[in-house]
């Protein structure tokens, strides 16, 4: 409850307490807020911040923010990509043609849940190639707009510079994309935790699935399967990184997927080669 804090002045014991304020945090139904990995990441951020500012200013103070021992759990199992012919089943299962269209866009953009869902009619355009001059449909992902709430705690991370790109329009995704544009609706299920619940209760459908069903497969998962199927098709890990929306060493997408020479058609070509769904 303090406003313009000097740096010089932050004490362990005030971390401490923030650090305990964070962890006593609940939502309305009594379930803690903050992980011990989100506590984490807000102390490195913390951290970074308070280093650049002890360089700006000169002064030697030690850093209230580091080596706090916050014990992360050690059970979180990383998640695995999923078979195809188990995500296919899954696709059917969904009773919307546009409840289906997440999973569309996930698989050839690798985008997030929140990403996906933040998708409008207007984010579906033609775009020109800046070399060619080409027109070609492409898919704006996570638009620059402060309004847009994202609710899910596994696409926190979406809300970065990272995530807004431009992304040609994979051949396979196009006719449904126009479809959507043309309705000038949103999804009905439109809410992450929402179309989270709605795509797990789809999951425990599957009829044999090739691979056990646990949490391991989750939406999520289908971000791993776009990475690795851009790597088997051997696309350059920069571009695929850029189109999926990660940051590499010395290839951070913060504005496009174009600002090192690639265009749109090159994109579209690389994107192309992965597999239908």
């Amino acid at each position: 409850n303090k406003q313009d804090v000097q740096v010089d002045t932050i004490k362990r014991r005030n971390a401490r307490d923030f650090k305990k304020h964070l962890e006593t945090l609940k939502d309305k139904n009594g379930k803690r807020i903050n992980s011990n990995a989100t506590i984490q990441r807000h102390f490195s951020d913390l951290s970074v911040f308070w280093k650049w500012a002890r360089d700006e200013e000169e002064f030697e103070t030690p850093n209230p923010f580091a080596e706090h021992k916050i014990a992360k759990k050690l059970t979180q199992k990383s998640y695995l990509p999923w078979h195809i012919e188990d995500l296919r089943q899954i696709v059917e299962l969904m009773e919307h043609p546009f409840d289906k269209l997440p999973i569309y866009i996930a698989w050839y953009t690798g985008s997030r849940l929140g990403e996906c869902l933040s998708v409008r009619p207007e984010d579906i355009y033609e775009g020109t190639d800046e070399i060619t001059e080409e027109k070609l449909w492409v898919i704006s992902i996570k638009p620059d707009d402060m309004e847009r709430v994202y609710l899910n705690e596994e696409d926190r991370s979406a809300k970065t510079e990272n995530a807004r790109r431009i992304v040609p329009i994979h051949n396979q995704l196009l006719e449904p994309l126009q479809e959507f544009k043309q309705s000038n609706r949103g999804f009905p299920h439109a809410r992450p935790n929402q179309y989270s619940k709605m795509f797990t209760r789809k999951k425990q459908k599957i009829v044999n699935p090739h691979n056990k069903i646990s949490r391991q497969y989750a939406f999520h998962s289908i971000r791993s399967n776009t990475a690795t199927n851009f790597e088997r098709a051997g696309v350059p890990e920069g571009i695929a990184a850029r189109i999926i929306g990660h940051s590499t060493t010395g290839a951070t997408m913060s504005f496009g997927l174009y600002s090192d020479g690639v265009t749109y058609t090159q994109a579209l070509k690389e994107i192309n080669k992965l597999p239908t769904l």
